[in-house]
C-alpha cells in the first residue's frame, strides 16, 4: 500500500508544480488536494476558489516560499462525475 501511495504522489507532483494555474497539479480526487498540500508542508487556511479554467486555488499560511496558495486543475473530477450524473 505505501509503495502505491507513494507512486501517486511523485505521479502528481509530476505533473506541474502548483504555482500557477498552467503549472497546476492534475488531480484525480478533491482529497489529493489536501495530501498535496500537506505533504509540501502547507498549512491550508480553509480558503478554497475554482477558477475559471476549473482549477481549485487552495489558500496556504504564510511560509517561507512567499505561496498564497497552490492550484490544482480539477478537469478530470469535474468529467468523471458528468459521466456519473448522466441518465441512460
Amino acid at each position: 500500500m505505501r509503495i502505491r501511495l507513494e507512486m501517486l504522489i511523485k505521479t502528481i507532483l509530476a505533473t506541474g508544480d502548483g504555482k500557477t494555474e498552467k503549472s497546476a497539479f492534475h488531480v484525480l480526487q478533491v482529497g489529493d488536494e489536501y495530501a498535496i498540500v500537506s505533504i509540501l508542508g502547507f498549512d491550508f487556511t480553509g480558503e478554497e476558489v475554482t477558477t475559471e479554467n476549473k482549477c481549485d486555488f487552495l489558500k496556504v499560511a504564510n511560509n517561507m516560499d512567499g505561496l498564497k496558495g497552490i492550484y490544482f486543475d480539477v478537469n478530470q473530477i469535474i468529467v468523471q462525475l458528468k459521466q456519473m450524473m448522466k441518465v441512460d
